[in-house]
């Protein structure tokens, strides 16, 4: 066998072209567009409930009495802690969006 020349076929390579083997890769691609839509669908609707659920849970449950956290917006660094508390709610709001909180005693 000359250093050149092409090695024999056993039949482990397949004789079609780049354009046909191509097309088949493409054909295979487009087969997979309805699946992966499909997952992407309920993977954002899933994301949506549990975002739902976290946001909901957090304001709905608060009443006069409760204890509550607030932001610290002062914040300078990340090692300054993000929240203060516990403040306890003197009045909520009946849709309880807004909360009236007790800060030492004031």
């Amino acid at each position: 066998m000359l250093p050149s020349s092409p090695l024999p076929n056993k039949g482990a390579l397949n004789h079609e072209s780049p354009l046909a083997r191509k097309r088949k890769l493409m054909a295979r691609l487009r087969r997979q567009i309805p699946f992966v839509n499909e997952a992407s669908r309920e993977t954002q609707q899933r994301y949506k409930s549990n975002f739902d659920y976290r946001v909901a849970t957090r304001i709905a449950d608060v009443e006069n009495g409760h204890y509550v956290y607030t932001t610290n917006h002062d914040r300078q660094n990340k090692l300054y802690r993000k929240a203060f508390g516990p403040f306890v709610v003197v009045d909520a709001d009946t849709d309880a969006s807004t909360f009236v909180i007790d800060i030492d005693g004031e």
